[in-house]
């Protein structure tokens, strides 16, 4: 491949970044939002390559997705305004936080109730923790 890196599309020069970051074994790797502009596919796969890569030592990484911060993360500092709010384990910071998903419903007036009855039983089949 004879492409100059400015050539390159955004989540290809991420992938080079990566690759250039890591090409002189350093212990420190600082990376900023390392999966921006990729696609599914190369996301993971990225993710993967930092997870080999972690190995002997240490990655600070910054990103706004939380998916990904809790997949890399061994631990998670949340910022806000330049402040930081809080830290931990993905774990702890999920119990912590109350982190999960909402489920917000509009139905017929007087409905309510086996409106509720029925979305909580769907929900629950497929989502073990619901």
């Amino acid at each position: 491949m004879n492409t100059l890196s400015k050539d390159l599309s955004g989540g290809q020069r991420r992938k080079l970044n990566l690759a250039l970051a890591i090409l002189g074994d350093p212990y420190l790797i600082l990376l900023d939002e390392p999966s921006t502009g990729m696609d599914p596919q190369s996301r993971r796969d990225t993710w993967s390559f930092i997870e080999r890569a972690k190995e002997n030592r240490v990655i600070l990484l910054t990103t706004h997705y939380m998916d990904e911060a809790e997949e890399l993360g061994d631990r998670i500092a949340i910022m806000a305004h330049g402040q930081l709010q809080c830290w931990g384990t993905p774990s702890y910071l999920q119990a912590e936080l109350k982190l999960g998903y909402q489920l917000r419903f509009l139905c017929e007036s007087g409905q309510e109730h086996s409106a509720k009855e029925k979305i909580e039983s769907i929900v629950s089949s497929h989502v073990k923790e619901a």
